[in-house]
């Protein structure tokens, strides 16, 4: 390739020859003899150079000829010739992209009755930014994500209307469901019809972590508005994640009380023949009764279950901690001969909670005053909140309440604490739903008003402890907020 680009050169330069000459091809052996003769004429045409002029040419460095920088020229063409026949050039191999984890997609309707249906917003906005880490809201519609790459699109409803066009489905099936308890699955079409708001969720996460996010969220967002959900087809499950009904008439439940607002309560009550409120309180008398209680007893605050917000476990640990923490104490003070230096026992144990539970942020102002100077006036008070305590743990669903005529067992409270830090109690925690809490509520609350009106005489025949009564009385009224009171020292339990 070199030879014929010189050669072009070359004649090129010879400017007599006709195109046809210059570019007709020339054999080797006569371009070789050409070649000398070439240089010697041009080298016997070139000009003598004056005198000074070759004066200045000793002293500057002289100029490289024609044919160096064609043969440089040539070099370089050669190079990139020979690059190109040997290929392109060796590119740095890509990097594989590491294959995205595979999502899941999951999707359900959530159901609830709400006194203000227009208010449903405000039940459930709260519980979003708690949970997710970044919250837009668009009117009826909430795009959500949370950590983990976990994300969520909420719709709204609570036009009954639309409400009526999405629970049409489960209503429509639960009415043929195989169900041999009657009257539950009664109670559930009745709970069904009840329905004023709904929600749509769709949620996305990384493949194996979905379900698990799923059913935290949807539990949540049902305890925020006492709704029922649906997961894995026609399956109707309580805040709490129990079975309500399945298509084929599965339940968890063996009894249900339909969950609605008071206007909407008393609407079914009048189309069915039945009463929610007088429901539960046929239940309380009932236990009243087999414990010896034939007392009617009346109270002055029923409450309706559709209008309770559940407590975060969260509160509800710390609160317990701080309860549990002023009962040891006193418990400390009160047995001198099993601890020997109260002061120092209890400090130890006030360092050993602060690190598991934070309990000195937990205190209120009458517990912080007790842990800084436990006076001997205030034993007997702080010694009782072990009952209080107890109550906690039950709606926890971490220990079981004795009837009221024996006092919890502090050592047992104590075994479910002692090891445990506010992080693990809250995972092992299998929260009670509202139904469970007003049961209770309506049951300690009738009991308390027996204790109230009875004489010491009645109270010995039933064997019931007054203390420990107004203690669960006392306890249940901050997890539910009756009266809308929520500072601990300010509770009073109305009979």
């Amino acid at each position: 390739m070199g030879i014929f680009k010189k050669l072009f050169r070359r004649r090129k330069n010879t400017i007599h020859m006709t195109p046809e000459e210059a570019y007709a091809p020339i054999a080797e052996e006569e371009n070789a003899a050409a070649e000398p003769e070439a240089v010697a004429e041009a080298e016997a045409a070139a000009p003598e150079a004056p005198a000074d002029e070759s004066v200045q040419a000793a002293s500057e460095p002289p100029a490289e000829p024609f044919e160096t920088a064609d043969a440089a020229d040539e070099s370089a063409e050669a190079d990139a010739c020979e690059d190109a026949s040997a290929g392109p050039a060796d590119e740095p191999a890509d990097v594989p992209a590491e294959p995205e984890a595979a999502r899941e997609t999951l999707n359900g309707r959530l159901f609830a009755c709400l006194e203000y249906p227009d208010r449903l917003n405000e039940y459930i906005r709260p519980v979003l930014i708690g949970h997710f880490r970044s919250v837009c809201e668009d009117g009826l519609s909430f795009s959500c994500t949370a950590d983990g790459e976990v994300s969520a699109e909420i719709a709204c409803a609570y036009e009954q209307d639309a409400v009526d066009a999405l629970k049409s489905d489960i209503q429509r099936v639960f009415s043929g469901a195989p169900c041999p308890k009657g009257e539950l699955l009664k109670a559930v079409l009745t709970q069904i019809s009840l329905f004023n708001v709904c929600l749509e969720i769709n949620l996305s996460a990384p493949e194996g972590a979905a379900n698990a996010a799923f059913g935290e969220i949807m539990s949540k967002l049902a305890g925020a508005v006492n709704g029922f959900y649906t997961s894995g087809g026609y399956r109707l499950y309580t805040q709490d994640a129990k079975l309500l009904m399945s298509s084929a008439g599965e339940s968890e439940c063996a009894e249900f009380v339909p969950a609605g607002h008071a206007e909407q309560t008393k609407q079914a009550a009048e189309e069915d023949g039945s009463d929610a409120f007088s429901a539960r309180r046929r239940r309380s008398e009932e236990l009243m009764r087999a414990h010896g209680i034939s007392a009617s007893c009346a109270i002055s605050d029923e409450i309706n279950e559709s209008l309770l917000v559940p407590r975060r476990s969260e509160d509800v640990i710390s609160r317990a901690a701080a309860l549990l923490y002023t009962a040891l104490t006193a418990k400390a003070y009160t047995s001198p001969r099993e601890t020997a230096s109260p002061r120092t026992w209890s400090l130890a144990l006030l360092k050993r909670f602060n690190e598991r539970y934070a309990v000195s942020n937990a205190f209120t102002p009458k517990e912080k005053a007790y842990a800084d100077d436990p006076v001997r006036e205030k034993h007997a008070v702080f010694l009782m909140r072990s009952e209080s305590c107890a109550v906690l743990l039950w709606a926890l669903g971490l220990y079981e309440l004795p009837w009221p005529d024996k006092p919890a067992e502090l050592a047992r409270l104590n075994e479910i604490m002692r090891d445990s830090t506010l992080r693990s109690l809250e995972l092992a925690a299998r929260p009670r739903s509202a139904a469970e809490l007003a049961d209770a509520y309506d049951l300690t609350a009738r009991l308390h008003s027996f204790c109230v009106r009875s004489t010491l005489k009645e109270l010995a025949e039933t064997g019931l402890d007054p203390d420990i009564v107004y203690e669960r009385h006392y306890a249940l009224n901050w997890l539910l907020t009756v009266n809308s009171i929520s500072d601990w020292d300010s509770i009073i339990p109305m009979t």
